[in-house]
């Protein structure tokens, strides 16, 4: 390594350091953009509140984000149930596995639809 890479290289990682520190500092705990940020909302507080007031208004009227919201909320809800009642199925799968009639019926089924899905 000659001395001027190494410089280079000793002065990229001071920069390196420097950006490191500083964005820490402002994006940490106690930062002061905190502070700042709280007394800009505080001072404009009623613009703000107008402002939202009026995008909720305006947004309860528009169909195309009520049908986003619905179809959030579908989503969701299918989400929980398949996490909720999933388990139940399994448990109840593995309940007619494990009685061996059951699952010769079950094989024998399995069997019968190949079966008749080759012959297509």
């Amino acid at each position: 390594m000659t001395d001027q890479q190494f410089i280079d290289d000793l002065r990229n990682a001071v920069k390196d350091g420097l950006r490191k520190a500083v964005t820490e500092k402002l994006t940490g705990y106690n930062s002061p953009l905190d502070k700042m940020l709280a007394g800009i909302i505080e001072g404009n507080g009623n613009e703000i509140r107008n402002l939202l007031t009026s995008a909720v208004a305006s947004s309860l009227s528009d169909d195309e984000w009520r049908e986003s919201i619905a179809k959030a909320v579908r989503s969701k809800l299918a989400s929980i149930l398949i996490q909720r009642f999933g388990g139940e199925l399994e448990k109840q799968v593995n309940t007619l596995k494990s009685d061996p009639a059951t699952r010769a019926r079950i094989t024998l089924a399995i069997e019968n639809i190949v079966a008749e899905a080759s012959k297509k």
